[in-house]
């Protein structure tokens, strides 16, 4: 790819807009991320690096793991849900759905 793009990274990744027309940018630089969210939530902004710890989980477990195995057997399928179980996948599903709704 190299050869015919010059990739550059994004400084920030994106910019989440606000009913009220405030904003957060969202950024690779943890520091910076905590500081703006104490803006809106200092729990959140405490809690911030757990969370990432928790969603790398999910990442190793679906996108790197999970989804290099092609579904045509059930034992991957079997495999799959086995691994979401031990990181307990449905219980932050649950959680993000209570405090959302």
């Amino acid at each position: 790819m190299e050869n015919y793009l010059d990739l550059i990274e994004l400084d920030p990744f994106y910019r989440i807009y606000f009913h009220d027309g405030s904003f957060l940018d969202y950024t690779g630089d943890s520091e910076r991320m905590k500081a703006q969210m104490r803006q809106f939530n200092s729990h959140d902004a405490e809690n911030y690096d757990r969370f990432i710890e928790k969603t790398a989980l999910l990442y190793q477990a679906v996108i790197t793991d999970g989804l290099v195995q092609a579904f045509q057997r059930l034992g991957n399928n079997v495999e799959f849900s086995s691994a979401g179980f031990k990181i307990k996948c449905l219980s932050f599903s649950i959680y993000f759905r209570k405090k959302i709704l």
